[in-house]
């Protein structure tokens, strides 16, 4: 608003101290338009990108930023005791340590968001910089696949975990439907040829009394 009120103002000290009627006004005012509109456009893009990078900038990415292990990760997603002091490898595992504080220099994201390492964890860089792994959302990588839904804005962001059924629960239910049709297909076949039976055997019967 202070850009497009400046911009304004430019456009009527233009159009007072270089009126149309009057010869080679013309040109020089429209230089000047053209200075002033230039020095707008540069004045909101750097406006613009500096509300954008201090208030709006969520940084999402595959590969975690660098750390040594998951020793620190707890949580339900986490990765298993045995693997979290596990060492990562930079530029394979996690990002380098100079790639790692370069962009939290260049950008200074309010979040992080990455992936990757199949397994949940919450990390907090330099004691300001807070970094979210999400979890594989795949049974082939974990037991307990899960994902987040989030919701961001200027004022702040909110963030959800979701977790899909566990796949050995998924396995049990099949487990058990199969075994309890495997019991109940023969007993229903059973108790239906029982019946069949009876009612041959009564058929006669009924027609004898009839007659």
């Amino acid at each position: 608003t202070l850009c497009h009120c400046l911009f304004v103002f430019f456009c009527h000290i233009s159009c007072y101290y270089f009126p149309v009627g009057k010869p080679g006004n013309s040109t020089a005012g429209q230089l000047f338009l053209s200075i002033c509109l230039s020095v707008y456009l540069s004045v909101c893009l750097s406006v613009c990108l500096s509300v954008c990078l201090s208030v709006c900038l969520f940084l999402p990415q595959h590969y975690p930023l660098y750390r040594v292990s998951d020793a620190g990760c707890t949580g339900r997603d986490a990765a298993p005791p045995e693997e979290r002091h596990l060492l990562f490898r930079e530029k394979y595992d996690v990002l380098s340590q100079e790639a790692s504080h370069r962009l939290l220099q260049w950008f200074k994201p309010r979040l992080v968001l990455s992936g990757h390492t199949h397994s949940g964890c919450q990390v907090l860089h330099d004691n300001q910089y807070p970094e979210i792994s999400v979890p594989s959302f795949n049974w082939r990588n974990r037991n307990n696949p899960s994902f987040i839904l989030g919701s961001f804005s200027s004022g702040g962001y909110g963030l959800s975990k979701c977790f899909l059924p566990e796949e050995s629960t998924v396995i049990a239910l099949y487990c058990s439907t199969g075994a309890s049709l495997l019991f109940l297909l023969p007993l229903v076949h059973c108790l239906w040829m029982r019946g069949l039976l009876r009612c041959l055997i009564l058929c006669p019967i009924s027609k004898h009394k009839f007659l």
